[in-house]
């Protein structure tokens, strides 16, 4: 963070404290009312000046966080995405076959547990002499809570209707996005810059690519001939679906953003798979501890996984598998460790790196 007001406590405290003294012709010892009123005002000051510090910061594209990034990125055009809501076909089974059309309204709710909501998109009609019908529906929510419900987990029917036996997603719930992060819209703003040319440069094209979906964290453009762009994205869950790669293309394609002989194709990266194989050993102290950190649900090796497939052109680095591990950022890290999979490897710049198997043991052992 950049310190435009310089500030020490203990050197401010002093010159204040001797200041007085010579004003008043006598020194001021320890325990004085007057040494601890200057020992408040100094804490006051200090704060003061960090807050300036913190404000001032706010102001720079560079340190800017919340509110105040998103006033940065209003000057220049550009919004922060927001969250998009998870979705999925819902399938509704009658009893039995009707003798007449049974509609079943926009906006029925379906619920797993009563945490999350998935309402239809329009209207589902179920002709006579059928038995059942499909829907689309989306999560009542915004964000990425509702994704990654495997098909039939949504399966509690909220709003009874009459007739309707059950109601469940036939596919895994996607498409859920958080608002886009800090970090990811601070680039995007960096990025707005390039938007500027007419000539489509590579800039450009990533700035547009991620402002088609909040859930974009990487953009590789590519032009293999001449006229022809390839723009490569990656989304937070891996390989892009065929929406995002519609998103991306409609909006790079659009004729007020590519240069006129520019012929736009949004494209997914190839996955590299690699395999996790190792052993790690720690102290029966601290096992219970060791084993959450390293193996636990986010713990080393679930950050190493997120790490190494965050970025297209990333290459296989099972050095920062062995450093994650040995220095969890919570929690006990093991002794030493054994680590057969994966191998270092290179992953191309239109590649991205994607764990296959995770075989994991451990040993107790004396420190």
């Amino acid at each position: 963070m950049l310190k435009l007001i310089e500030i020490d406590a203990s050197t401010l405290y002093n010159s204040i404290v001797q200041a007085v003294e010579v004003q008043i012709g006598e020194p001021l010892y320890p325990g004085d009312e007057r040494r601890i009123f200057i020992e408040a005002l100094v804490q006051i000051i200090v704060s003061m000046a960090n807050q300036c510090n913190v404000a001032a910061n706010g102001k720079t594209l560079q340190y800017a966080v919340g509110d105040m990034l998103d006033a940065l990125g209003y000057r220049m055009g550009v919004e922060r995405l927001p969250a998009t809501p998870a979705s999925a076909p819902f399938k509704f089974t009658l009893d039995e076959a009707l003798a007449d059309d049974l509609t079943i309204p926009a906006g029925t709710l379906i619920t797993n547990d009563g945490d999350i909501y998935f309402a239809t998109d329009a209207d589902l009609t179920i002709t006579a002499g059928s038995t059942n019908g499909t829907v689309n529906a989306t999560c009542t929510e915004a964000g990425s809570d509702g994704n990654g419900f495997g098909a039939n987990a949504i399966a509690q029917l909220v709003d009874l209707i009459e007739g309707v036996a059950t109601a469940a997603n036939t596919a895994t719930t996607a498409g859920g996005a958080d608002a886009e992060p800090d970090d990811e819209y601070r680039e995007r703003i960096r990025l707005s810059n390039s938007t500027f040319s007419t000539a489509g440069p590579t800039k450009a094209y990533q700035y547009y690519a991620k402002s088609a979906d909040s859930s974009i964290i990487d953009v590789v453009v590519d032009s293999p001939d001449a006229c022809e762009v390839d723009i490569y994205v990656l989304t937070d869950s891996g390989i892009p679906s065929q929406t995002i790669l519609d998103k991306v293309e409609a909006i790079c394609g659009a004729d007020d953003v590519r240069p006129l002989t520019d012929q736009v194709t949004a494209k997914a990266p190839t996955a590299v798979s690699y395999d996790i194989t190792m052993k790690y050993y720690t102290t029966a102290e601290d096992e219970a501890d060791c084993v959450a950190t390293i193996e636990g649900a986010g713990g080393a090796v679930d950050q190493f996984k997120k790490w190494q497939s965050g970025a297209m052109g990333r290459n296989i680095n099972p050095d920062k598998l062995l450093a994650m591990c040995l220095s969890p950022s919570e929690g006990t890290g093991c002794l030493r460790m054994d680590i057969t999979y994966p191998a270092a490897a290179t992953v191309g710049a239109k590649q991205v790196a994607q764990c296959g198997t995770v075989t994991i043991t451990h040993e107790v052992v004396e420190e």
